[in-house]
């Protein structure tokens, strides 16, 4: 409803179950402005393993968990190759894979350049990206460098939104405590 006539969702799901449903939630809503893709999206255009996890279908990832999940393969999308001349203005981003979005945020990045108004809100599970291969650290300072210079954390522990550092994220959701091992982030454009 937001994005109005006019406007479009892309919705990026891999897990064909989790796929079925989020087709039948936008059927029985009655939206026509969504596209669907059953792909992961990833830093490569191509295939990969999504590892399945047995009680919780938000939870599948597609790195080893080192857990013995079960896994099937599923396509994979780089957003810039799924973009590509397609004369879209991206406003808004929404991505929570379970510590893949660094991977993610690298397979965007002209997108991410080229957005000049853009939101993006954004899991931070220091743990994940960290079982995913990807420093947490170097994960927010690649977002710095594609221009986002307003962090706010959305402390759903706290109920706060608030201003961050790098370092304020790193210090406080650290692996350490389970009920502040993540967040969701809220990132802005510095448009000067």
């Amino acid at each position: 409803k937001l994005v109005g006539t006019e406007g479009r969702v892309y919705a990026f799901e891999p897990d064909p179950d989790n796929f079925t449903i989020l087709n039948r939630n936008i059927e029985i809503n009655g939206y026509s402005n969504i596209v669907t893709e059953q792909t992961a999206v990833s830093n490569q255009t191509g295939r990969t393993l999504l590892h399945l996890s047995p009680n919780n279908p938000g939870d599948h990832r597609i790195y080893s968990s080192s857990d013995d999940r079960d896994y099937i393969q599923v396509d994979c999308k780089k957003l810039d190759d799924y973009f590509e001349g397609k004369q879209i203005n991206v406003n808004f981003i929404k991505m929570d894979i379970q510590g893949s979005e660094a991977l993610a945020a690298e397979g965007m990045r002209m997108l991410l350049e080229r957005s000049k108004q853009l939101k993006v809100i954004i899991e931070f599970w220091p743990d994940g990206l960290k079982r995913a291969g990807t420093s947490p650290e170097v994960f927010l300072g690649s977002l710095n460098r594609s221009g986002f210079k307003f962090i706010y954390d959305i402390d759903g522990y706290n109920n706060e939104i608030r201003p961050a550092t790098i370092q304020s994220l790193i210090t406080k959701y650290n692996d350490n405590d389970s009920r502040r091992s993540s967040t969701d982030l809220l990132l802005l454009k510095d448009n000067s």
